[in-house]
């Protein structure tokens, strides 16, 4: 694996886990719906990091 995609790996891995934590803070939503919303949140980190490429 190259330098660069463990790099990229790692900044959507912190990306996805800012994004589920503001979106859960700031919506109020239950824990409940936590999974649901870290697998949008990566979708939409995954998709930012194809337009980098």
């Amino acid at each position: 694996m190259k330098p660069t995609h463990l790099v990229l790996a790692a900044v959507s891995g912190l990306a996805t886990t800012w994004l589920t934590d503001q979106i859960m803070r700031r919506a109020s939503l239950p824990a409940v719906l936590r999974p649901v919303v870290s697998i949008a949140a990566g979708a939409a980190v995954a998709k930012a990091v194809q337009r980098l490429r």
